[in-house]
């Protein structure tokens, strides 16, 4: 099986499994820039669209543990990334 569906279903049951994002969440993901921030962010804008739960996703940069700013459209960030 390939990464991307493993990683997407492994994440999926644990965000069931333990109730992580129940209806009209707003959800904030960190990214620094590094690989897990940005396979997260990708994972859960992924999710979101299969998902029947209606949530918000917002990214933003992080620095020095700080929110820095929010980004306004994520998918061309992670399109770069995998480039």
């Amino acid at each position: 099986m390939d990464f991307q569906k493993t990683l997407l279903r492994r994440t999926g049951k644990a965000i069931h499994d333990y109730t992580m994002i129940v209806e009209g969440n707003r959800i904030a993901v960190g990214v620094s820039g590094g690989k897990d921030s940005l396979a997260l962010l990708g994972a859960l804008l992924l999710l979101q669209e299969r998902s029947p739960v209606h949530y918000s996703l917002h990214g933003f940069t992080v620095e020095q543990g700080k929110f820095v700013r929010p980004i306004a459209d994520p998918l061309p960030l992670l399109a770069e990334e995998m480039l």
